[in-house]
This record gives C-alpha cells, sequence and structure tokens, in this order.
C-alpha cells in the first residue's frame, strides 16, 4: 500500500453524490460484447470510464427563486415560516442540447421548506462533497423569527444560498440538492433521514473497492451487479500450493445483508461510528505520523493564506459595522437637530429674521438630509457591511474544507495502521501447519481492512483534489467580489456625498435671501419705553434686634478709634475697671458693667 497520495489537479465535477442505502444497484460492468467482465482489472477500468464525470451545463441561477413565504402550523400545533422554492426553466430543453428548439420546456416545480430544511441542505452538501466551499447559509434567530422584516431579509439570504449552490461546479449535481428542490415531503423526508450507506462519499458511483495498492495484490472488483448493500471485501491472489509461506486463496467475497440484519442495521451504525472515532482517537493519542501526500505544502499554505485573510476579513468587517452604526445614528441626530432649530425658529418670532433662518435650515434637515443620511445608512449596509460579512462566512468555509480533509488524513493513516496490524496477525500463521482456519480468518480480516484503507484513499484523495480546485476559484471569485464590494462603496460614497452636498447647496441661497434685522428698529424701543424701565426696587427695610448689653443692662463696648480707645463721651462716665480681677477658673480678665470679660489674649486664643 503506498503511503502517498496523488492530488493532482482534475475537472471540476468528478466526486459523485452520495449513494443511499436504498438506491437501485448498477447494472454489471459489460465488455464490448455485452456481457459482463469478468476481470478485476477490466471491471475496474470499465467502471472507472462510467464514472467520469460529464461537462457541466449552462446553469442559469434564476431559474431558482424563493419569491415567496407563508405561515404555517406543525403536527404539535406550533406555527413556522415555510417559504416556497420554484425551479423555473430559463429555456427548453432541446435548446440546450442543440435538438429541436420547438420541444416544450419543462415545468415549474415549486416545494415548501422550512429553514431547518436549508440549515440540513448545507450540512448534507458539506458531507457528500468533503472539500468543497459550501455556500453560507444566514444564521438561526430564533427571536424575531415572525417580524415581517426578518422574514423578508432571510428568504432573500436563502434564495442566494440555493442559487449560489445550484451554479457551484462542485455542488450543482448533489443529490440531496435535487432532493431540496424537487422531492415531495415524504420522499424528502426518507432523503433526510437516510444514514450513510456502505458507499462512502468519495467513491465513483457504485465502485465500493477500487484498484488495491501496488502491494503484490490483485485489483478488487467493484461491486457492479451485485444485490443491493453488497461489498465486495477482494480477494487474494494464489500462489504456489505447497509453499509453507502460501495462503489459502480465496473467490471474491460478497457480503450481502439480508432482511433479518437489516433492522440491526441502525445500532452496526453507529457502532461502526464509534469504534472509527476510537480508532482515530488512539491514533491521536498515540502520536503517530500522518500520512504524507506530495501536496501537503500547498496545504500548509493555504492555511496559512485562510487564517490571515480571516483575521484581516473581520477587522474590516467589525469596522464596517461600526461605519453603518455612526450613518445610522448620524440620520437620527439630523431628524432632532431639525425639530430643535425648527422649535426655535418659532420661539424667535414671526417677525424675525433669526428666526426665519432657524425655520429654514430646520425644516431643510429634517425633510431632506435626515432621510439622505438613513438612506446612505441603509445602502453601506446593504453594499459594504453584508458583503464583508460574506467574505468572512466564505472563509470559514474554506477553513472548514481544510478541516474536512485534515479529518480524512487522519482516517486514512488510522486505517493504513489498521492494515499493518491485520498483515501482521496475518504473518503468525505462515509457517504453522494445521492452523488454515486461522489463517483463512486472518486473511479475511485483511482483505476487509486493505478494503477500507483503499476507501479511505479515494476519500483523502477526492477531497484532497477537490479542495485545490475549489482554492482557485476562491482565490478568483473572492478576489473578483471584493474589488465589486469596494467599487460598489466608493460609488456610493460619491453619489450619496453629491446628494449631501446638493442639499446644503440649495440651502445657501435660501439663507442669505433672508435679510438680518434692522440696525436702525433700536430707535424705537419695544421694551425700554421710559427712563424708568428695568428699575430695581430698593431693599426693604429689615427690624434691628436689641444689642446684648442693653439686654443685660451693661455699658456698650468702648469705640475703638486708630488703635486705641475712643475719648469718652461728655455727660457718660466710663465703665468700671477692676484691676487684677481675677475670673473663673483663674483667668486675669476685666470686670465691666459688672460682667467678667477675659482679656484680649485669652479671647484669640
Amino acid at each position: 500500500m503506498m503511503d502517498s497520495v496523488s492530488t493532482a489537479a482534475s475537472p471540476p465535477g468528478d466526486a459523485p453524490p452520495v449513494m443511499p442505502e436504498d438506491a437501485p444497484p448498477s447494472p454489471p460492468a459489460e465488455g464490448a460484447a455485452g456481457g459482463v467482465v469478468s476481470d478485476p482489472a477490466a471491471a475496474a477500468a470499465v467502471a472507472v470510464a462510467a464514472a467520469a464525470p460529464a461537462p457541466m451545463p449552462v446553469l442559469d441561477a434564476t431559474t431558482i427563486a424563493v419569491p415567496e413565504t407563508c405561515q404555517l402550523t406543525d403536527n404539535m400545533g406550533m406555527k413556522y415560516t415555510a417559504y416556497r422554492v420554484e425551479v423555473r426553466p430559463s429555456r427548453p430543453p432541446a435548446q440546450q442540447n442543440g435538438e429541436d428548439a420547438s420541444a416544450p420546456p419543462h415545468a415549474t416545480t415549486a416545494v415548501l421548506r422550512r429553514y431547518r430544511d436549508f440549515a440540513w441542505l448545507h450540512a448534507a452538501l458539506s458531507k457528500e462533497r468533503p472539500g468543497a466551499v459550501v455556500p453560507p447559509v444566514p444564521e438561526k434567530n430564533a427571536v424575531a423569527r415572525f417580524d415581517s422584516g426578518f422574514v423578508e431579509d432571510r428568504r432573500s439570504h436563502l434564495e442566494q444560498f440555493v442559487r449560489r449552490a445550484y451554479v457551484h461546479p462542485e455542488l450543482h449535481d448533489a443529490r440531496c440538492l435535487d432532493a431540496f428542490l424537487r422531492a415531495d415531503d415524504a420522499t424528502f423526508a426518507v432523503a433526510k433521514n437516510a444514514k450513510p450507506g456502505a458507499v462512502p462519499a468519495a467513491t465513483n458511483n457504485d465502485v465500493v473497492c477500487r484498484v488495491m495498492a501496488d502491494d503484490g495484490h490483485g485489483p478488487a472488483p467493484p461491486a457492479s451487479g451485485l444485490a443491493n448493500g453488497a461489498v465486495v471485501v477482494g480477494s487474494v491472489p494464489p500462489q504456489p500450493s505447497g509453499s509453507p509461506n502460501s495462503p489459502v486463496h480465496m473467490p471474491p467475497v460478497a457480503i450481502t445483508p439480508t432482511a433479518s440484519s437489516a433492522g440491526s442495521g441502525a445500532v452496526r451504525g453507529i457502532k461502526n461510528r464509534f469504534k472509527k472515532l476510537f480508532s482515530e482517537t488512539k491514533t491521536q493519542l498515540a502520536g503517530k505520523e500522518l500520512v504524507h501526500s506530495p501536496d501537503d505544502h500547498l496545504f500548509d499554505e493555504i492555511q496559512a493564506y485562510a487564517d490571515a485573510l480571516e483575521k484581516q476579513m473581520k477587522a474590516a468587517s467589525a469596522r464596517a459595522t461600526s461605519l453603518v452604526k455612526k450613518n445610522k445614528d448620524s440620520g437620527a441626530d439630523y431628524a432632532e437637530l431639525g425639530t430643535v432649530l425648527a422649535t426655535l425658529g418659532q420661539a424667535e418670532g414671526e417677525g424675525s429674521s433669526c428666526g426665519a433662518v432657524l425655520k429654514t435650515v430646520g425644516e431643510t434637515v429634517s425633510a431632506s438630509l435626515a432621510p439622505v443620511a438613513s438612506l446612505w445608512a441603509q445602502a453601506e449596509l446593504v453594499k459594504l457591511d453584508e458583503p464583508l460579512h460574506d467574505h468572512v462566512k466564505y472563509v470559514a468555509a474554506l477553513k472548514y474544507a481544510l478541516d474536512q480533509r485534515s479529518n480524512r488524513r487522519l482516517t486514512y493513516t488510522t486505517a493504513l495502521n489498521k492494515l499493518g496490524e491485520k498483515r501482521g496477525a496475518l504473518a503468525k500463521f505462515n509457517g504453522h501447519f494445521g492452523a488454515d482456519m486461522k489463517r483463512y480468518d486472518a486473511e479475511l480480516s485483511l482483505q476487509r481492512a486493505e478494503a477500507a484503507a483503499e476507501v479511505a484513499r479515494v476519500d483523502f484523495e477526492g477531497c484532497s483534489q477537490r479542495l485545490l480546485r475549489e482554492t482557485d476559484r476562491f482565490r478568483v471569485q473572492r478576489a473578483n467580489e471584493m474589488r465589486a464590494t469596494i467599487v460598489e462603496y466608493v460609488r456610493i460614497q460619491a453619489e450619496y456625498t453629491a446628494k449631501m452636498s446638493q442639499v446644503w447647496s440649495g440651502l445657501v441661497p435660501q439663507v442669505e435671501a433672508i435679510p438680518p434685522a434692522d440696525p436702525g428698529a433700536l430707535a424705537a424701543p419695544v421694551y425700554a419705553t421710559n427712563q424708568n424701565a428695568g428699575s430695581v426696587p430698593p431693599i426693604p427695610a429689615v427690624p434691628v434686634a436689641p444689642v446684648l448689653h442693653q439686654q443685660y443692662n451693661m455699658a456698650p463696648p468702648a469705640p475703638v478709634v486708630n488703635g486705641g480707645p475712643a475719648p469718652a463721651v461728655p455727660g457718660q462716665a466710663p465703665a468700671p475697671v477692676v484691676a487684677g480681677a481675677v475670673g473663673q477658673n483663674g483667668v486675669a480678665g476685666e470686670n465691666v458693667g459688672g460682667m467678667m470679660y477675659r482679656s484680649t489674649a485669652d479671647v484669640t486664643m
């Protein structure tokens, strides 16, 4: 088994759709004579040739439409929004094939789908075509899901999602997409609930086991002509009999599920998924080196490119969101400013020149500038903010495709490790006589491991090739769309800046035509009609309370004149002073009018 995977580029659309469990069996591989090809190598070549992708038809995205919505109620009595999905004929099929143009066109088909059905389609496309950059689907919102504006916005974005998937070179022929667009409710429910079958996504049509690796084993026959659900586990080429190391030769074994085991298929599927998860986790924890491919350096470059682009796109989207919010707020501010200015102008009076200017400016700002600013913000939201947010989602889709390849690389590595274990187990029985049955079981287990490893290799290789094609397309398409976004943003700025400038320019002659107030009007005063106008009444007199010394029959303190006591008033006896008198607590003071006062030094302390 080769440990390297060739990831040479191949034309788009080479990945077939997933084969469901209940798909009808493919016809046997036929040779030139029409019979069944018995040679495994020839059968594999015929099967691979039959699985070659057909050229992608010219698809028109406008043939897919989500024109309307309706409110319905489910079996539990819960309301939900249903979206009508239509597939319209663009032109008669005969015109596409160059046949008779008079052939009637296909009839328009219509189905009703819920939002969860669109989300299922997004996940199913990623599973059916691993490595494809699946277009993003709008986010879930359970708060405003019945609001008319929200429903209309979601309808337009869901229509964009389906149209993108319909013209996608890797997704246009996916079976899940066809079931979503055209299946009735019962068939669509079966498609959504179908479990993954034995045929993985990367295999071509009914080929379960392709050409084995160049390790001495012959090619495994394809599954064409086997019963539904049969899996070819391969064959071991015969070796010379009698050799001690020769294995027991077995014919190709087809394991077909019986009716008795059909009921336990779901349980086996869960057990197999758990076993696969356990094996891959064991490989990771063991720190075993993953399988290498010649193009690993390309995927490292893609990973670095996606990481850097995601960081830059998120920063640009955040700035755009902030700018849109600022401009939306400016529209509301313009409206409020206009109202305030108009109200202020009315307060100035009818004949006021300033009031006329304020009213004119306020009415113009409210009636013209505020709507223009709101439309400007809305245009930036639709033409800048949402496209940048869409770019961020596309980068996330590219990184998810890279993760899908990493997961398949781990699966292939785990399959190779398990294959080595089976080969080691078989080697223990070589040279031991009497262990034919054990060697037979070991060879059967080895062949199953080889088939599983081959399936994992094909899946890994197909995912890698598809991812390389998608990255090339992503770089060109995203670059063109980013260029268109920026060009449209510049055009919006020029358009609405011109509209704002036109409003302001038209306002200038209007306000300049309003004459200012006449300075001669001051000769005829309106308010100052006499000399007493504006005079202030005198302060009213306030009755004075009696002085303390009069209340206690004390002599008033001597006034101070030029830093010393004032001269005695004629006819008034001076207050008696007792020198050296000691007051309460031993403090020296003066006895004035029979009352003890502290000295000035004591009072100021």
